[in-house]
């Protein structure tokens, strides 16, 4: 139950956070929204580069005399439209984007040092420039400066509408898409919560939840990427840029360590070493990239080739774990890894062949199920686990359980003995005290052998009652217990008088005890202290023979009469 409850107080987060989203993707609107449909307004515009200008053109469009560096820009008057208040989108790559309306500033991204502290790259935006009303026969301005040459010289599309409405287009284009991932962080989050609520719950840690979790949320978070998703909610392409790139960085190497954990020994060397390699790939890239002498996209040729070797190199060992190791668990992974790969072709194949346009379709719904059955086998082994663990803690157990009073029995006062001998500070502060039940021959003559069963359950109880947590109880014999402590049992003569008499029992029950503490002048080991305690036992039941006596002379006195 504490797991289903860290696991409901997950979806409560998730949904407050996605609350506050949707608060803040639409912060323009205080009473209702109003969702327009996006005016495109690609024509009209003209196109300036190295004081060099080119009238009429139609969006898309690219100057290739532009180079990495140059100030381009593009311009036009703003139609009646805008005598409302309005939005205009524009989406760039790597680009630093001013805008300005009849001169006056009115948007920029990339041209303050605090836009990009890390790296020189302004990534990939939907940049939303805000027209205050009655901006209708202004000129707008939209100025770019690109550093990269792939990019460099390109104006994307245009359009406007109102606020809310530009926000919510671009994120209903890619909502099914933006969905399915959504579900994969979750399932990310989801698998985090089990590993560290198992991790707090019990001894056992199973580290495939962990991995799967890292899986899950690197692949996430870069197809949510992919769907433009940070660039619209924070407004900040580098912080895009930087989430898209690291997941896609550290995505293998976290499929590899569930691999790792799958695989036996001699498997093992090979994959810790690719993960090993991949993971100082990562580390290089991030310094290079901090440092500003080289960007991600320009490291991109590297890591491909990498993840070509690491492909190579996986599939060798999943052949040969299955093939020679017989390996069993990767029978079971070879489902959620084929779900992978298929969907990644649909929609290589798909992109090709134009049937749709935008990428990543089918593989992120591949990657949910390929997550949540890996998740479903992990968690089913674990179970296993648990079950024999408990099996294997059961019988340990069983082995040091007195069956019939549920004291610990002889083997574990064995046990104890050994490892308090092992000590001496705790030999130097022990108390040992002997029970021995009187009368229990008598008791099963007369009262039958049920009945002195109960008496020895009785003992156990007020013995383990008195005891308390001073210390443990141990019958190490057929009437006999031995108790440990750390400290005197004060009262003990009193005190099973009293509880004996609160009983009401039918049938005479006594018990004899010797109490010794450790004497270094006495004693050499643990065991002279439970002699001298043997000693004093048994000094004590050999007066209550006296008391017996004269109990079974009243006893047939009574009867007589």
């Amino acid at each position: 139950m504490k797991i289903i409850g860290h696991i409901f107080d997950g979806l409560c987060l998730f949904s407050l956070l996605m609350l506050l989203c949707i608060v803040f993707i639409f912060p323009y609107q205080s009473t209702r929204f109003c969702f327009d449909g996006l005016v495109t307004m690609d024509e009209g515009w003209n196109y300036s580069v190295n004081a060099k200008l080119f009238k009429d053109v139609k969006l898309p469009y690219k100057n290739y005399e532009t180079k990495v560096g140059d100030t381009f820009s593009i311009s036009r008057i703003l139609p009646d439209a805008f005598k409302d208040s309005q939005a205009v989108c524009i989406f760039t790559a790597y680009d630093s984007v001013r805008a300005t309306l009849d001169g006056k500033e009115i948007y920029s991204y990339g041209y303050s040092y605090s836009d990009y502290l890390l790296t020189n790259n302004k990534g990939f935006l939907n940049n939303i420039i805000p027209i205050p009303a009655g901006s209708n026969g202004k000129k707008i301005t939209i100025e770019m400066v690109s550093v990269n040459s792939k990019y460099s010289g390109i104006v994307k599309k245009i359009s406007y509408a109102n606020h809310n409405a530009v926000y919510a287009t671009l994120i209903l284009k890619k909502l099914p898409g933006i969905i399915v991932c959504t579900f994969i962080i979750m399932t990310g989050i989801l698998s985090f919560i089990i590993y560290f609520s198992l991790r707090i719950k019990t001894e056992h840690l199973d580290e495939n939840f962990k991995v799967i979790g890292i899986f899950a949320l690197c692949s996430g978070l870069w197809g949510i990427n992919q769907y433009d998703f940070f660039s619209l909610i924070i407004g900040n392409a580098q912080i895009s840029y930087f989430v898209d790139y690291l997941g896609l960085f550290l995505m293998p190497v976290s499929f590899c360590l569930y691999i790792y954990k799958l695989c036996k020994e001699r498997c093992k060397k090979i994959i810790g070493t690719i993960c090993a390699m991949h993971t100082l790939f990562v580390l290089v890239a991030f310094i290079l990239q901090i440092t500003r002498v080289k960007e991600f996209f320009n490291l991109l040729i590297f890591y491909l080739a990498i993840l070509v070797l690491e492909i190579i190199l996986v599939t060798g060992t999943i052949i040969y774990e299955i093939v020679v190791e017989k390996n069993t668990k990767f029978k079971l992974f070879m489902i959620p890894l084929m779900i992978v790969l298929t969907g990644a072709l649909c929609d290589i194949t798909m992109y090709y062949l134009g049937i749709y346009s935008e990428r990543f379709v089918v593989f992120p719904i591949s990657i949910l199920i390929s997550i949540t059955t890996l998740m479903v086998f992990s968690w089913k082994r674990y179970l296993k686990i648990i079950a024999d663990q408990e099996k294997n803690d059961l019988i340990i157990k069983m082995a040091d359980l007195d069956l019939m009073t549920q004291a610990k029995n002889r083997n574990a006062f064995e046990k104890e003995i050994v490892e308090i001998s092992k000590n001496p500070e705790r030999l130097k502060n022990i108390y040992i005290t002997e029970f021995d039940l009187n009368f229990l021959k008598y008791i099963n003559d007369n009262y039958g052998h049920d009945t002195g069963d109960d008496a020895i359950r009785n003992c156990y109880r007020l013995i383990n009652k008195i005891v308390g947590t001073k210390g443990e109880v141990f019958r190490t014999g057929g009437d006999e217990f031995i108790c440990i402590t750390y400290e005197p049992i004060e009262n003990l003569q009193s005190d099973l008088k009293r509880m004996i008499s609160e009983l009401n029992l039918t049938y005479p029950l006594k018990l004899s005890y010797g109490t010794a503490s450790f004497n270094p002048e006495l004693d050499e080991d643990i065991q002279d202290v439970i002699r001298r305690s043997d000693v004093l036992m048994y000094k004590m039941k050999e007066m209550t023979k006296v008391h017996m006596a004269e109990y079974k002379r009243k006893k047939r006195y009574v009867l007589n009469k």
